[in-house]
């Protein structure tokens, strides 16, 4: 599998690998498919991260992780951001 900045290479991604390895390894199956609900629901609505954020919660993921994410890439652009849906889901769909 490839490595998260294989997608997308900005600094904020730098810092989450450094923090959550190169494919995002420490993070579990089910923060990666919270990730990519509240990034896609951003790429649609043009919300922040933090406000869909404050909507979606679950008892089966750790918030500190989502809550790391959604500080660090607020700011991303869209195509960062589909970069990192796309790795997301290659993730998701081949078992990492």
């Amino acid at each position: 599998m490839k490595p998260v900045t294989y997608y997308v290479q900005i600094p904020q991604i730098d810092s989450l690998v450094n923090r959550y390895g190169a494919e995002f390894q420490r993070v579990s199956r089910e923060e990666k498919t919270v990730l990519l609900l509240l990034i896609s629901s951003k790429l649609a609505t043009g919300e922040s991260l933090e406000s869909i954020l404050d909507r979606t919660r679950s008892p089966q993921v750790s918030y500190d992780t989502i809550e790391d994410f959604t500080l660090r890439l607020d700011r991303a652009s869209d195509d960062e951001l589909m970069g990192i849906c796309e790795a997301l889901i290659t993730q998701l769909r081949y078992g990492r």
